[in-house]
């Protein structure tokens, strides 16, 4: 399971958020909230932020090409024992987590990261084609 902190990195990066029946949420940094749980705040409290938590497979699915492999190492890094890596000709990103999921998730946000750069980049190229 990925933590609340990077459950919300991964909604700042437009990470497209699906529900349904297995889902799992995290509510105010508390994990594995139950859909009862989260209606009965949500009535109760103004405000409350619930964030889903997603799989391995939709992890790996946003990370697109981009994904390479995922292994795992016994005392493999500080980071953690998983380590994903991403796909040829995506900057070869060496990504580590505490678990598969943190891994998966750490990467899709590095991948996604420099997509958007790489946009930013090529917009001001073509502004500076048109100034000159």
């Amino acid at each position: 399971m990925i933590s609340y902190k990077l459950a919300k990195q991964l909604k700042e990066a437009g990470f497209p958020f699906k529900s349904h029946l297995e889902s799992v949420y995290v509510m105010d940094g508390k994990t594995d909230v139950s859909p009862t749980e989260i209606r009965l705040k949500a009535l109760l409290v103004e405000g409350v932020e619930v964030l889903k938590i997603p799989t391995l497979e939709e992890l790996i699915d946003w990370c697109g090409g981009g994904f390479g492999e995922l292994g795992h190492w016994k005392g493999g890094n500080e980071a953690g024992d998983w380590q994903v890596i991403s796909g040829i000709g995506q900057g070869m990103h060496n990504v580590w987590g505490k678990t598969p999921s943190m891994a998966v998730a750490k990467l899709g946000l590095k991948l996604h990261s420099d997509a958007k750069h790489e946009y930013t980049q090529s917009v001001k190229r073509e502004l500076n084609q048109l100034h000159d």
